[in-house]
């Protein structure tokens, strides 16, 4: 049997879902710094922290993708990264968008 691939609006869909949760959970980080920052309790081991956030949240979603085979939007519309006959991918060669 042929795998069912996931067409073009379910893929951006699940960009849009991953663009708006990223987005979220950045501006939370900037927010929060915002506030130690007007409440004058951001010393700079602190920002250096928060300026690392920046970093690890868009560095976890890569790590999703890797781990368990979709970001936090593939999985919420139930999309996969699979092998071109439908088996699971490995999960590093899996997220490799360069193909083999």
């Amino acid at each position: 049997m042929e795998p069912k691939r996931a067409g073009f609006w379910w893929r951006a869909g699940a960009l849009l879902l991953d663009g708006v949760l990223l987005g979220i959970l950045l501006l939370l980080v900037l927010a929060i710094q915002a506030y130690l920052d007007t409440q004058h309790l951001l010393d700079a081991p602190t920002r250096f922290v928060f300026s690392l956030l920046g970093y690890i949240v868009p560095l976890f979603y890569t790590a999703t993708e890797i781990a368990i085979a979709g970001t936090p939007g593939k999985l919420i519309t139930g999309l996969r990264i699979t092998n071109l006959d439908g088996s699971e991918a490995p999960p590093w060669p899996g997220s490799c968008r360069g193909g083999r």
